[in-house]
């Protein structure tokens, strides 16, 4: 109907109220109808209008449809089925009050305002939840906007950071960089390329590159550019190579040099990366004068050196080795070790070789070898890690071989003779010993006191002559290797317990200290116990000799450096100048003054602990100084794993 179909609120308010009074004053003037007829089937006929409207309500909501989408309208259209089934079926057919039709139409009324009811709730409930996805969706969008404006924000800085970014990069980069244009003329000049010509930045930009570079390169370098440009040939771009630069203050220098091409959109840039290799150059002067000086001692040499790759084909060998071994440098360079010694593998050598060069640890090893000449001889070969090849040093030792057999027989001859001779001696002087007691204790007749002396001293220096030959047969089978070792597992603190146990009397009698420092986490170890207490008693016996006051304390613990346990006897004696250290352990000798020779001794104790401690593989030493003491060390190993 448009505006002019319009009605206003005041003419809705007048229309509704003289509807309100004409309907009071019918009601209040006009006679109704009754309620009820109970002659008709239907005691309430006036019901039917009522239906009627219910009806037509409902008609028209099926035909528009919406009741399928919507929540609402489906509960009105429940609400309206359940008003005509009301006034239709139940209300129409009352004859009374309050009868059962009349009951149950009211009851199904008000199942029509409940679904009505139920209607709006539900309505309610969907129009507030689209309401809060809405709120929700309007949130993402806001921060999908958000994040959208922050991400921009973040791409226009990281924009507006790049030139300077790439700058710092630049100026901070080992390697000097310099970029020229099509003509050669610097564009960037970065704090390396300053360092490394003396020229600022400034200095440099917007000249000729042509100003960092010496004859002939000088004057060459814009045609290369050209030359480039022109036929696309590369002599210099896009490849590395050694040139020399020239720096501020005019003096050369080798640097290496790559360049590479930048195309853009209008022209074309080079890029330039260069080093100082003033330093390189002069380590591999270095080493070459050094390789020289290797070869030239490798040649004057008397010994054969080979050197071998890391798949052991010999790279070099001095003129030694060609002459010891009958080899042709030019024919054998470049074999491998197979080749030269075919049956290396199943000896095991090859193995040991490999493991040189997998480990770096060093191998010794003395053998036999067929000469074509001189039928075989002994070589001692040292084989080591070089660089990452192994090279090995051999040394003919066949003359030294036959001197050490002549040697060890001598020795044998000598072993036997001073066995024999001291044989021969002891059982005369057994009887001797044997007729002075028999005198002394007065078997064969009183003696005088002046006799007693006589015979008191003649006593002393046979037991001193009878000892001097024990330790002189005892040496003797140390040195030739005749004395067994009885090897087995010992504790080694419990030895050195029972070695001061036996002088604890005879320093105590001194007036000194006898006392043991052991450590408490020490392994047993084998060697033989019976040795190592002779060692321990002949050092504390010295020590107590030469120790006027204070005292002795034996320690003992773990060398870690050479992989043994160390036992240690400390005196507080006079000590031991150092030039005499390399007597002390040699047979028959005694070293400093008076004040420190001692009555009794035969100059072999210290020789016979050196064979003892060496049988077991150790080695003894001692550790002093003059007025302060001395320390005599010696080591047994460890038990070897494996």
């Amino acid at each position: 109907m448009g505006e002019k179909g319009k009605i206003s609120e005041k003419g809705v308010y007048l229309g509704a109220g003289s509807l309100t009074l004409a309907c009071f004053f019918f009601f209040l003037f006009v006679l109704l109808p009754p309620a009820y007829y109970h002659e008709l089937l239907f005691g309430r006929p006036e019901e039917f209008n009522s239906a009627l409207f219910f009806l037509l309500a409902l008609t028209g909501y099926l035909q528009k449809g919406a009741w399928k989408d919507d929540s609402f309208e489906h509960w009105v259209v429940l609400s309206l089925v359940v008003g005509f089934m009301c006034q239709a079926m139940f209300m129409s057919f009352s004859h009374r009050l309050f009868d059962m039709m009349f009951d149950m139409a009211h009851l199904l009324k008000k199942v029509s305002y409940i679904c009505t009811l139920i209607g709006l709730l539900v309505s309610m409930y969907y129009l507030f939840r689209r309401a809060e996805l809405s709120a929700e969706i309007l949130t993402k969008v806001n921060k999908d906007l958000q994040k959208e404006i922050t991400a921009r924000r973040k791409v226009e800085e990281t924009l507006c950071d790049s030139e300077s970014r790439i700058r710092t990069i630049l100026d901070t980069a080992v390697d000097g960089i310099i970029i020229i244009d099509e003509r050669g003329i610097v564009l960037m000049f970065n704090q390396a390329a300053e360092r490394i010509f003396g020229y600022r930045a400034e200095e440099a930009l917007d000249r000729n590159v042509a100003l960092l570079m010496s004859k002939p390169d000088k004057s060459a370098h814009n045609g290369y550019i050209s030359n480039y440009l022109k036929t696309g040939i590369k002599k210099i771009i896009g490849i590395g190579r050694e040139v020399t630069g020239q720096r501020k203050d005019g003096t050369k220098f080798p640097m290496e040099l790559s360049v590479s091409e930048v195309p853009l959109t209008e022209k074309v840039i080079f890029t330039g990366f260069l080093r100082d290799i003033t330093d390189r150059k002069q380590a591999e002067e270095k080493l070459r004068t050094s390789e020289e000086r290797l070869s030239g001692f490798m040649e004057s040499a008397t010994d054969a050196f080979f050197l071998f790759d890391s798949e052991l084909n010999l790279v070099d060998l001095n003129e030694t080795g060609s002459r010891l071994f009958g080899l042709n440098k030019e024919e054998v360079v470049g074999k491998n070790i197979l080749d030269l010694s075919p049956g290396i593998k199943e000896t095991g050598r090859y193995d040991k070789y490999r493991k040189v060069i997998k480990t770096g640890e060093p191998l010794f090893i003395n053998d036999f070898v067929p000469h074509p000449k001189f039928g075989n001889i002994h070589l001692a070969l040292k084989a080591f890690k070089a660089g990452e090849g192994l090279g090995y040093i051999v040394t003919d030792i066949t003359e030294l071989k036959k001197t050490e057999e002549e040697m060890r027989e001598a020795l044998s001859i000598k072993s036997a003779f001073t066995s024999t001779v001291s044989h021969e001696l002891r059982t005369p002087l057994t009887a001797i010993k044997e007729g002075i007691g028999i005198v002394l204790d007065g078997s064969a007749g009183e003696i005088n006191e002046d006799q007693k002396d006589f015979l008191d001293t003649a006593k002393r220096n046979v037991d001193r002559l009878h000892r001097l030959i024990n330790d002189v047969l005892d040496f003797t089978k140390l040195e030739s290797g005749k004395a067994e070792l009885r090897m087995k597992e010992n504790d080694i603190n419990k030895t050195i317990e029972e070695a001061t146990a036996t002088q604890k009397s005879v320093a105590e009698g001194k007036g000194l200290y006898l006392k043991t420092s052991l450590s408490s986490d020490l392994e047993k170890i084998e060697f033989d116990s019976d040795r190592i207490v002779q060692v321990l008693t002949n050092l504390l016996n010295n020590a107590i000799k030469f120790t006027a006051k204070g005292g002795i304390t034996v320690e003992s613990g773990r060398d870690a450096q050479e992989k043994a346990v160390r036992v240690q006897v400390e005196d507080t004696g006079p000590g031991i100048k150092k030039e005499d250290f390399s007597k002390l352990f040699v047979e028959f000798q005694q070293v400093g003054g008076s004040k420190y020779r001692k009555p009794g001794s035969t100059g072999l104790g210290l020789a016979i602990c050196k064979q003892i401690v060496a049988g077991h593989g150790g080695r003894i030493w001692v550790e002093s100084v003059e007025g302060a003491g001395a320390d005599f060390i010696f080591t047994l190993p460890l038990k070897q794993e494996g």
